[in-house]
């Protein structure tokens, strides 16, 4: 594989791992809205916001658990993480 390949190659995968952010951080937008127009604590929430914007309920879940903790779940830190 010649360098002008790989270099396109890796270029293809920055734009497609751009794309898949740009998506997502638009999901958790609309996620975020959809939170404050139904609330986290009712039952089926997250169901409901998966149908309405017509992805998995693991998605929304995610979705969720990056918006209530923004650094990453406190228990998945590494121990040595002073915070």
């Amino acid at each position: 594989m010649t360098l002008e390949q790989v270099n396109r190659r890796a270029g293809g995968r920055r734009r497609y791992n751009f794309q898949r952010e740009m998506i997502a951080r638009a999901r958790r937008a609309k996620v975020r809205v959809l939170l404050t127009t139904y609330g986290h604590k009712s039952r089926g929430v997250q169901a409901r916001m998966a149908r309405e914007l017509k992805v998995s309920e693991a998605t929304i879940s995610r979705d969720v658990q990056s918006l209530i903790h923004p650094l990453g779940h406190p228990s998945a830190r590494h121990k040595s993480d002073p915070s």
